[in-house]
């Protein structure tokens, strides 16, 4: 309990009842003792509680507006290993949120490839009333990795059943960066006129088609060429693979 400090001149009421009450310090009720002391100024330590957290408020406020912040959606197709290697890069210095389908799930246990224990947010596959889903939670950009054909068919045609295609349909109506990684070989016209129209409404199309001009000599450099390309078109800065330079260079 804070004890309250009647204003100077005042007769001392040790029981709050005019003198008949017990010996305790009178204080205040619980709806004002956040408000002001008896002399109707806030009490020196008040103020210094107060400035402290306003502090350490507006320090975690710049820091979180410096942060770049993304949302990584993984879903049902072969190559679980591009999204595992792009969260190793983003989760270092952004803040950034997951939402991994069912079949990814699967498919991540089949491909002995983890994907939990990143500094990240994760979200339910099902989750349409998180804040990512809504065009007033800004960030700086979403990549489905791997996406599914049938990602990409929901995305194309907007139909938002899930987290992953609200989220990549708030980027496009709000012309936010989109980028699907898509894994699939043949495609069919059906494939091919759903990245179209994909594409005429924003999206990024990156296919996962590494390239050999930088002399991969195992599988994690060709991951990395793909992941690389991916975070060329998000803007980050890296250092997973050489870039082109020439013949002779």
């Amino acid at each position: 309990m804070i004890p309250v400090i009647p204003p100077l001149g005042a007769p001392y009421d040790p029981g709050g009842m005019g003198g008949q009450g017990t010996s305790r310090p009178r204080t205040c009720p619980p709806a004002a003792r956040h408000k002001t002391g008896g002399n109707g100024h806030t009490p020196r330590h008040k103020l210094f509680v107060t400035a402290t957290q306003t502090l350490v408020s507006h320090e975690s406020k710049v820091e979180a507006q410096m942060k770049k912040e993304y949302v990584v959606g993984v879903t049902g197709a072969s190559g679980i290993c591009y999204a595992r290697r792009l969260l190793e890069v983003l989760c270092e210095d952004a803040r950034v949120h997951v939402i991994i389908s069912d079949v990814a799930q699967e498919i991540a246990l089949h491909e002995g490839a983890d994907l939990s224990g990143f500094d990240a947010t994760y979200h339910p596959f099902g989750a349409i009333s998180a804040e990512i889903a809504s065009g007033s939670h800004r960030h700086d950009g979403m990549v489905i990795i791997p996406c599914s054909a049938k990602t990409l068919s929901a995305i194309a045609t907007g139909y938002a059943d899930n987290l992953i295609t609200r989220t990549a349909d708030v980027c496009l109506k709000e012309r936010r960066k989109c980028i699907l990684v898509t894994r699939e070989m043949p495609l069919s016209k059906i494939h091919l006129t759903n990245m179209l129209a994909a594409h005429d409404a924003g999206a990024t199309i990156m296919p996962a088609c590494p390239g050999f001009y930088h002399h991969p000599e195992k599988i994690d450099d060709l991951v990395d060429m793909v992941v690389g390309r991916v975070l060329d078109h998000l803007e980050v800065d890296h250092t997973l693979t050489k870039r082109w330079s020439g013949y002779d260079a």
